[in-house]
Protein backbone atom coordinates (compact mmCIF):
# COMPACT_ATOMS: atom_id res chain seq x y z
CA UNK A 1 0.00 0.00 0.00
CA UNK A 2 0.99 3.68 -0.93
CA UNK A 3 0.14 6.98 0.17
CA UNK A 4 -0.30 9.44 -2.29
CA UNK A 5 2.80 11.98 -2.18
CA UNK A 6 2.42 14.74 0.51
CA UNK A 7 -0.62 12.27 1.47
CA UNK A 8 0.44 12.99 5.21
CA UNK A 9 -2.14 14.61 7.57
CA UNK A 10 -2.23 18.37 7.74
CA UNK A 11 0.21 18.66 4.49
CA UNK A 12 -1.07 20.37 1.27
CA UNK A 13 1.38 21.21 -1.77
CA UNK A 14 0.67 24.77 -3.86
CA UNK A 15 2.42 26.29 -6.06
CA UNK A 16 3.17 30.38 -5.10
CA UNK A 17 1.89 32.09 -8.53
CA UNK A 18 4.38 31.18 -11.29
CA UNK A 19 7.65 31.40 -9.13
CA UNK A 20 7.17 27.40 -9.09
CA UNK A 21 7.86 27.39 -5.08
CA UNK A 22 5.89 25.29 -3.30
CA UNK A 23 3.78 26.00 0.14
CA UNK A 24 2.52 23.71 2.48
CA UNK A 25 -1.10 24.45 3.61
CA UNK A 26 -2.67 22.41 6.58
CA UNK A 27 -5.04 20.00 5.25
CA UNK A 28 -5.84 16.24 6.14
CA UNK A 29 -5.73 13.77 2.65
CA UNK A 30 -5.05 10.33 2.25
CA UNK A 31 -5.25 8.02 -0.62
CA UNK A 32 -4.38 4.41 -0.99
CA UNK A 33 -2.30 3.02 -3.86
CA UNK A 34 -2.65 -0.46 -4.11
CA UNK A 35 -1.00 -2.31 -6.89
CA UNK A 36 -3.76 -5.43 -7.98
CA UNK A 37 -1.57 -8.48 -9.13
CA UNK A 38 -3.12 -11.14 -11.78
CA UNK A 39 -2.11 -14.29 -12.61
CA UNK A 40 -2.34 -15.96 -15.98
CA UNK A 41 -5.19 -13.59 -16.73
CA UNK A 42 -7.10 -14.16 -13.21
CA UNK A 43 -6.90 -11.81 -10.36
CA UNK A 44 -5.30 -12.72 -7.08
CA UNK A 45 -7.23 -14.45 -4.63
CA UNK A 46 -5.94 -11.85 -1.86
CA UNK A 47 -7.09 -8.66 -3.78
CA UNK A 48 -11.14 -8.52 -4.62
CA UNK A 49 -10.86 -6.74 -8.48
CA UNK A 50 -13.01 -3.83 -9.56
CA UNK A 51 -11.90 -5.08 -13.07
CA UNK A 52 -13.17 -9.04 -13.16
CA UNK A 53 -17.04 -7.43 -14.47
CA UNK A 54 -16.54 -3.21 -15.00
CA UNK A 55 -13.41 -1.84 -17.06
CA UNK A 56 -15.60 0.23 -19.49
CA UNK A 57 -13.25 -0.05 -22.03
CA UNK A 58 -13.21 -3.78 -22.26
CA UNK A 59 -17.47 -2.76 -23.34
CA UNK A 60 -18.20 -5.22 -26.25
CA UNK A 61 -19.71 -2.56 -28.29
CA UNK A 62 -17.70 -0.11 -27.86
CA UNK A 63 -14.33 -2.40 -28.48
CA UNK A 64 -16.12 -4.09 -31.85
CA UNK A 65 -18.34 -1.19 -33.11
CA UNK A 66 -16.94 2.10 -32.50
CA UNK A 67 -15.00 3.62 -34.71
CA UNK A 68 -11.20 4.57 -33.27
CA UNK A 69 -7.86 5.92 -34.42
CA UNK A 70 -7.16 10.05 -34.23
CA UNK A 71 -9.63 11.94 -31.62
CA UNK A 72 -10.63 15.64 -32.20
CA UNK A 73 -11.91 16.32 -29.13
CA UNK A 74 -12.88 13.93 -26.12
CA UNK A 75 -13.36 10.26 -26.11
CA UNK A 76 -16.45 8.75 -23.79
CA UNK A 77 -16.48 4.91 -22.45
CA UNK A 78 -19.38 4.65 -19.89
CA UNK A 79 -19.11 7.26 -17.51
CA UNK A 80 -15.43 7.91 -18.01
CA UNK A 81 -14.66 10.77 -20.68
CA UNK A 82 -11.09 11.61 -21.93
CA UNK A 83 -8.44 14.30 -23.36
CA UNK A 84 -5.52 15.74 -23.07
CA UNK A 85 -5.35 17.27 -19.75
CA UNK A 86 -8.06 19.67 -17.37
CA UNK A 87 -8.28 23.15 -17.83
CA UNK A 88 -6.36 25.38 -16.28
CA UNK A 89 -2.91 22.74 -16.36
CA UNK A 90 0.29 23.86 -17.58
CA UNK A 91 1.84 21.32 -20.70
CA UNK A 92 5.57 21.38 -21.38
CA UNK A 93 7.91 18.93 -23.18
CA UNK A 94 10.62 17.30 -20.75
CA UNK A 95 14.25 18.50 -21.73
CA UNK A 96 17.05 15.91 -21.59
CA UNK A 97 15.45 13.50 -22.86
CA UNK A 98 15.51 10.88 -25.46
CA UNK A 99 11.86 10.98 -26.79
CA UNK A 100 9.86 13.96 -26.71
CA UNK A 101 7.30 13.75 -24.00
CA UNK A 102 4.33 15.63 -22.76
CA UNK A 103 4.79 16.74 -18.99
CA UNK A 104 2.13 18.48 -17.11
CA UNK A 105 2.49 21.11 -14.58
CA UNK A 106 -0.51 20.47 -11.90
CA UNK A 107 -3.32 23.17 -11.78
CA UNK A 108 -2.84 24.23 -8.18
CA UNK A 109 -6.14 26.22 -6.52
CA UNK A 110 -5.96 28.01 -3.13
CA UNK A 111 -8.84 30.16 -1.85
CA UNK A 112 -11.26 29.79 -4.59
CA UNK A 113 -11.80 26.66 -7.17
CA UNK A 114 -12.83 26.24 -10.16
CA UNK A 115 -14.73 23.48 -11.73
CA UNK A 116 -13.04 20.82 -13.33
CA UNK A 117 -13.22 20.59 -17.38
CA UNK A 118 -11.54 18.34 -19.71
CA UNK A 119 -9.56 20.24 -22.10
CA UNK A 120 -7.94 18.76 -25.65
CA UNK A 121 -4.98 19.72 -27.81
CA UNK A 122 -5.29 22.57 -30.08
CA UNK A 123 -4.09 19.90 -32.58
CA UNK A 124 -5.56 16.57 -33.27
CA UNK A 125 -2.17 15.49 -33.98
CA UNK A 126 -1.25 15.97 -30.44
CA UNK A 127 -4.28 15.17 -28.36
CA UNK A 128 -5.77 11.49 -27.47
CA UNK A 129 -5.68 8.17 -29.39
CA UNK A 130 -7.42 5.17 -29.14
CA UNK A 131 -7.02 1.91 -30.57
CA UNK A 132 -7.79 -2.05 -30.22
CA UNK A 133 -5.34 -3.69 -27.41
CA UNK A 134 -5.63 -7.54 -26.93
CA UNK A 135 -4.19 -9.14 -24.08
CA UNK A 136 -3.22 -12.44 -25.84
CA UNK A 137 -2.70 -11.26 -29.47
CA UNK A 138 -1.94 -14.83 -30.74
CA UNK A 139 -6.02 -15.58 -30.22
CA UNK A 140 -7.33 -11.85 -30.01
CA UNK A 141 -8.65 -12.38 -26.82
CA UNK A 142 -9.04 -10.46 -23.78
CA UNK A 143 -9.46 -7.29 -25.78
CA UNK A 144 -9.83 -3.76 -24.79
CA UNK A 145 -9.87 0.08 -26.19
CA UNK A 146 -6.49 1.77 -25.68
CA UNK A 147 -6.18 5.39 -24.59
CA UNK A 148 -3.18 6.62 -25.78
CA UNK A 149 -1.70 10.02 -25.49
CA UNK A 150 0.33 12.20 -28.19
CA UNK A 151 3.27 14.10 -27.59
CA UNK A 152 4.66 16.97 -28.81
CA UNK A 153 5.74 15.12 -32.24
CA UNK A 154 2.87 13.57 -32.62
CA UNK A 155 4.06 9.71 -31.27
CA UNK A 156 1.44 7.58 -29.60
CA UNK A 157 1.77 6.67 -26.56
CA UNK A 158 4.41 9.62 -25.34
CA UNK A 159 1.04 12.29 -24.83
CA UNK A 160 -0.58 13.22 -21.13
CA UNK A 161 -3.75 11.39 -20.94
CA UNK A 162 -7.06 12.95 -18.30
CA UNK A 163 -9.78 10.86 -17.47
CA UNK A 164 -12.90 12.30 -16.05
CA UNK A 165 -16.09 11.13 -13.75
CA UNK A 166 -19.28 11.04 -14.40
CA UNK A 167 -19.82 10.20 -10.75
CA UNK A 168 -17.31 11.54 -7.70
CA UNK A 169 -15.51 8.08 -6.42
CA UNK A 170 -13.92 6.73 -3.36
CA UNK A 171 -12.39 3.35 -5.20
CA UNK A 172 -11.47 2.53 -8.60
CA UNK A 173 -8.22 0.74 -10.57
CA UNK A 174 -6.47 1.67 -13.48
CA UNK A 175 -4.89 -1.08 -15.91
CA UNK A 176 -1.67 0.43 -17.62
CA UNK A 177 0.09 -0.57 -20.58
CA UNK A 178 3.70 0.83 -21.15
CA UNK A 179 6.82 0.86 -23.26
CA UNK A 180 9.83 2.24 -21.94
CA UNK A 181 8.17 4.37 -19.15
CA UNK A 182 9.20 3.82 -15.33
CA UNK A 183 6.05 5.43 -13.83
CA UNK A 184 2.94 7.25 -14.68
CA UNK A 185 2.80 10.49 -12.81
CA UNK A 186 -0.40 11.03 -11.57
CA UNK A 187 -2.52 14.30 -10.74
CA UNK A 188 -6.22 13.96 -8.84
CA UNK A 189 -8.59 16.46 -8.15
CA UNK A 190 -12.37 16.96 -7.19
CA UNK A 191 -15.05 17.90 -9.12
CA UNK A 192 -14.78 21.40 -8.01
CA UNK A 193 -11.07 21.64 -9.21
CA UNK A 194 -9.53 21.34 -5.90
CA UNK A 195 -6.17 19.79 -6.64
CA UNK A 196 -5.51 16.42 -4.33
CA UNK A 197 -2.33 15.46 -4.61
CA UNK A 198 -0.04 13.32 -6.91
CA UNK A 199 1.63 10.09 -7.38
CA UNK A 200 4.32 8.48 -9.26
CA UNK A 201 3.35 4.98 -10.03
CA UNK A 202 5.25 2.31 -10.73
CA UNK A 203 4.86 0.70 -14.05
CA UNK A 204 7.79 -1.54 -14.61
CA UNK A 205 6.82 -3.90 -11.93
CA UNK A 206 2.90 -3.58 -12.07
CA UNK A 207 0.59 -2.64 -14.35
CA UNK A 208 -2.46 -2.67 -12.54
CA UNK A 209 -3.20 -0.60 -9.52
CA UNK A 210 -6.25 0.09 -7.19
CA UNK A 211 -7.05 3.68 -5.62
CA UNK A 212 -8.97 4.37 -2.98
CA UNK A 213 -10.14 7.61 -1.07
CA UNK A 214 -12.84 7.60 1.96
CA UNK A 215 -13.83 11.24 1.38
CA UNK A 216 -15.27 9.10 -2.10
CA UNK A 217 -14.69 12.72 -4.26
CA UNK A 218 -12.31 12.04 -7.04
CA UNK A 219 -13.24 13.30 -9.89
CA UNK A 220 -10.66 12.90 -12.28
CA UNK A 221 -6.92 12.11 -13.01
CA UNK A 222 -4.40 13.21 -15.22
CA UNK A 223 -1.11 11.62 -16.46
CA UNK A 224 2.22 11.79 -18.19
CA UNK A 225 4.65 9.54 -18.32
CA UNK A 226 8.23 9.92 -16.64
CA UNK A 227 11.20 7.19 -17.10
CA UNK A 228 15.31 7.20 -17.62
CA UNK A 229 16.36 9.74 -20.23
CA UNK A 230 17.83 7.10 -22.40
CA UNK A 231 14.49 5.88 -23.54
CA UNK A 232 11.07 6.78 -24.98
CA UNK A 233 8.78 7.08 -22.55
CA UNK A 234 5.21 5.91 -23.53
CA UNK A 235 2.53 4.36 -22.11
CA UNK A 236 -1.28 3.99 -22.44
CA UNK A 237 -4.59 2.71 -20.06
CA UNK A 238 -6.06 -0.39 -21.01
CA UNK A 239 -8.26 -0.77 -17.97
CA UNK A 240 -10.61 1.95 -15.88
CA UNK A 241 -12.97 0.30 -13.38
CA UNK A 242 -15.00 2.59 -11.22
CA UNK A 243 -16.94 1.54 -7.46
CA UNK A 244 -19.49 3.87 -8.44
CA UNK A 245 -21.48 4.17 -11.42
Amino acid sequence: MLLLRGAAPHEKNLREGKSGDILNKERTLFVEVTPVYEYNGSFSALSSSLCTVNNVLENDDLVNNMTLGMVSDSFKAGTVTFAEKFEGMGLQTQLGVFGIQDELIPKFTEGETTALKLQSSFSPFQNIYTDKYCANEILGTQCAVRILGRGPAGDKGSGSISAYFDTDQSSLEIKFWSRGTTDAVMFFYKRDGEYLGTEDVDVVNNLHYSFKREEGDIAGIAIHPKGEATRWHKFGITGICLGEE
